[in-house]
């Protein structure tokens, strides 16, 4: 069963880690960073552009994926 997963800074290290695994057992990936340029994996990704220290506005931007996606 494919999954939805949300990973925060999937385009580094351990978030790109499993950005890669999760891809590679075919469930449906949406990943935020606050910059997503040179990712390998940027055209197998939902990417959403968002700066997490803007903590402010976090709420509206749950609402946002969860109503988008």
């Amino acid at each position: 069963m494919q999954k939805n997963v949300l990973i925060i800074g999937g385009n580094r290290g351990i978030g790109l880690a499993l950005t890669k695994l999760f891809l590679e057992q075919g469930d449906r990936v949406i990943v935020v960073v606050c910059d997503f340029k040179g990712s390998e994996y940027a055209s197998e990704v939902e990417c959403v552009v968002y700066d997490l220290t803007d903590v402010e506005n976090i709420p509206s931007l749950i609402a946002q994926i969860g109503r988008d996606r």
